[in-house]
């Protein structure tokens, strides 16, 4: 699980958002009124992923984890290289995430089986 305060992606330059999302997210996260909420979810995610996977950012790039969404389904998770290693090595074979904002928070989790 994560919290994160949405205020941390609010008025950034883009270039801090092309070291943690990838274009598909700030794509998706730019579409909509309040983009600094979507950032901090996906954010969210991505530190509730590491933590399911037991590696933090020293082995963990936030770019091997990606968010994406499907029309009519809930988010759902991407992994890419080191992340998707540690997954294999766990036996990992399902990540479910969920995604909630209110009152200027963020949060997430992440159950890994």
């Amino acid at each position: 699980i994560d919290l994160v305060d949405v205020k941390r992606f609010e008025n950034k330059p883009e270039h801090f958002f092309e070291k943690i999302f990838t274009k598909a997210e700030i794509d998706y996260c730019t579409s909509y009124s309040s983009p600094a909420q979507h950032f901090a979810g996906h954010f969210a995610v991505k530190e509730a992923v590491m933590k399911a996977l037991g590696h933090g950012l020293e082995e963990i790039s936030f770019i091997d984890i990606e968010i994406f969404h499907e029309k009519t389904s809930a988010p759902k998770v991407r992994l890419l290289g080191n992340a998707q290693k540690y997954r294999e090595e766990l036996g990992i074979k399902n990540l479910e995430i969920s995604i909630s904002h209110d009152a200027g928070l963020a949060t997430a989790i992440c159950i890994a089986n």
